[in-house]
């Protein structure tokens, strides 16, 4: 997708503001008209918004309750239709999705210890865990995207996605002033 700045999103106290991450994965993902999208840890819905003027059917979660309303009022504001629901990862998910998207908090401890750029001891713990639980979740030719960066070492989360049995790239890279980051795409390996 292309990433629109007619998109307008206000932020409250408290979530995520959109910044180079969001913009990257909203780039990075492919979404057509009809596709079935969830979003987890959704902030502000900046990347459920994309999706959902691309023509996607979009269901977005967050576990901070600030966070869905402040999606649920981005939605408004841009007159695009999602659902938002407070839920940790992928708990509020009925049924299948085409494509699941979560750009988690991705920083080491230690970094701030924010819930919204701590994603565990190395980093990579919560893409880890959400890439758990889309299993079983994921239409048959379905995707996951998520961000790593390299400060939270991109060769454990290729370890992980293997033995939960996704087959992954690189589908887009940037380098900031301090680490690189990296949106996967995921597959399962039982997909041809």
């Amino acid at each position: 997708m292309r990433f629109d700045p007619g998109i307008e999103i206000i932020c409250g106290e408290g979530v995520y503001e959109p910044a180079e991450d969001s913009r990257m994965m909203v780039e990075a993902v492919s979404v057509s008209p009809g596709d079935r999208v969830f979003e987890a840890g959704c902030g502000s819905g900046v990347i459920a918004l994309h999706c959902a003027k691309a023509g996607a059917s979009v269901v977005a979660s967050d576990i901070s309750p600030e966070a869905v309303s402040c999606a649920r009022d981005n939605a408004s504001r841009n007159g695009l239709r999602m659902e938002a629901v407070v839920g940790d990862l992928l708990e509020a998910a009925k049924g299948e999705f085409d494509l699941m998207i979560f750009n988690p908090p991705y920083l080491p401890e230690g970094a701030g210890d924010d819930p919204r750029w701590t994603g565990g001891r190395s980093g990579s713990e919560a893409a880890i865990r959400f890439l758990g639980q889309c299993k079983g979740r994921l239409a048959g030719g379905g995707r996951a995207y998520t961000i790593v960066s390299s400060l939270s070492g991109s060769h454990a989360f290729e370890e992980a996605a293997e033995r939960l049995g996704f087959r992954h790239r690189v589908v887009e890279r940037k380098r900031m002033f301090f680490e690189e980051l990296a949106v996967y795409e995921l597959r399962p390996s039982t997909d041809g």
